[in-house]
């Protein structure tokens, strides 16, 4: 399933009526893909799409409730980006502006360039989280269970 635009992180994601568990790339990857369609029990996030696993039928309702992201980061957006973020605006003309400004304080620069740098590495951070949402980690034993004369029978980490 492709993700909408402004995707951010799924909140729940169900697939005919029922509630699948996240799981991340690695695991998804480590899967059998040969396995048949069927009713998908997880689901992983895959660069700009959601993958379910076992492979669900195409046919079925899928249905995705999800957090929004603000902005976006692209050449298509720059006025929303002004926007959303003033203060970039504010502090990259400051910084352009600097060399024709007569008598200036020199600590007027790094001040502006340093607000410049942490404003736009806080929208890359949020932009890179928001890349890379929907992978949360989740560990469980690696035996899932014991026999009748107390061997454990071998699992897989998930």
């Amino acid at each position: 399933m492709t993700l909408p635009a402004r995707y951010k992180e799924a909140k729940a994601v169900t697939y005919s009526d029922r509630l699948l568990q996240r799981k991340t790339d690695q695991w998804y990857n480590a899967q059998d893909k040969t396995r048949g369609p069927g009713q998908p029990l997880y689901f992983a996030r895959i660069g700009n799409e959601l993958r379910f696993w076992p492979q669900g039928d195409e046919n079925a309702d899928v249905t995705l409730t999800y957090y929004e992201q603000q902005v976006s980061i692209d050449d298509s957006n720059i006025p929303t980006l002004f926007t959303q973020f003033p203060e970039l605006y504010l502090f990259s003309a400051l910084i352009e502006g600097y060399p024709f400004l007569q008598n200036a304080d020199p600590n007027d620069f790094a001040t502006w360039q340093g607000k410049f740098t942490q404003v736009l590495g806080q929208i890359d951070y949020d932009s890179w989280r928001e890349e890379n949402s929907g992978s949360t980690s989740s560990v469980s034993a690696g035996y899932d269970s014991i026999d009748g004369t107390g061997n454990y029978t071998r699992g897989g980490y998930y």
